[in-house]
């Protein structure tokens, strides 16, 4: 998977002053990003938001995240229904919790057991053979059934 940036969205960066140091006041007119979307500054790429620390992030809606550090051989998947600033929690537990947790200076000994179990139901589902009832058509189905609606405009 290529992690290189192919884009530097400028309202996440944080804006410097003469001295190379952060610039708050200026930074800070993006409030999303002074809050929240830090962990996303460091460009974007394929589909990821990437960070220097070398992890990168699949975004979603609603809270919805994949974050992945290669250095930490992680992966954490988050699904949520999150809304406002409750979408970026997150990627804030990833980099200041669950990353800062790992600890350990060797690896965890290979589960053979629990490979084979993920093996096993990693591969497509089963094809059920035997033809399936459909349901019934509901009433209603029948009476809406080729007509045509016109909603009026709502913002």
């Amino acid at each position: 998977m290529k992690t290189k940036p192919f884009a530097f969205p400028k309202n996440y960066h944080d804006v410097l002053d003469e001295n190379g140091d952060k610039d708050n006041e200026k930074s800070q007119e993006n409030w999303v990003s002074f809050k929240f979307i830090k962990p996303f500054a460091d460009g974007y790429g394929y589909q990821w938001w990437l960070d220097k620390n070398g992890a990168y992030t699949a975004l979603g809606t609603a809270g919805q995240y994949i974050m992945v550090a290669p250095e930490e051989n992680l992966v954490v998947v988050v699904t949520s229904q999150s809304s406002g600033l409750g979408t970026f929690k997150p990627a804030k537990l990833f980099d200041d919790y669950i990353r800062k947790a790992i600890v350990s200076d060797e690896a965890i000994a290979a589960n053979e057991e629990a490979q084979n179990k993920l093996a096993a139901a990693a591969g497509p589902p089963e094809l059920r053979l035997e033809p399936q009832i459909v349901p019934e058509l509901a009433g209603i189905a029948m009476h809406v059934s080729g007509e045509t609606y016109s909603l009026e405009e709502n913002n």
